[in-house]
């Protein structure tokens, strides 16, 4: 099980959760978040407002929906955001305690 922590510019989210929905994704966390990266042009780092958007999937999921998340988020500019992909030992659904490919869906 794999977790999927996406970087985008705020601007990108509703065209990003848009085509998350159309792919199948079944939920996803968004957090508003800020940093800076190559698009810093002052020695003083400016902080750009991003959004975080955190999804739990299965393996066989993740290559289909980062390809996903690159097409909506993509601007060609500096500042278009990160994709990172984290392996997920255990995964618990609170109200039910189902856990794993139970616990995604």
């Amino acid at each position: 099980m794999k977790k999927i922590e996406c970087i985008l510019r705020e601007e990108k989210l509703k065209t990003a959760i848009d085509s998350l929905l159309l792919a199948g994704v079944p939920g996803v966390t968004v957090t508003k978040v800020q940093g800076f990266g190559r698009q810093r042009v002052t020695p003083e780092p400016i902080l750009k407002p991003k959004v975080k958007i955190e999804i739990y999937l299965e393996d066989n999921e993740v290559d289909t929906i980062a390809k996903t998340l690159i097409l909506a988020g993509r601007t060609g500019k500096n500042g278009d955001g990160k994709i990172a992909v984290v392996e997920v030992d255990d995964l618990v659904r609170i109200r039910t305690e189902e856990r794993d490919k139970e616990a995604l869906y």
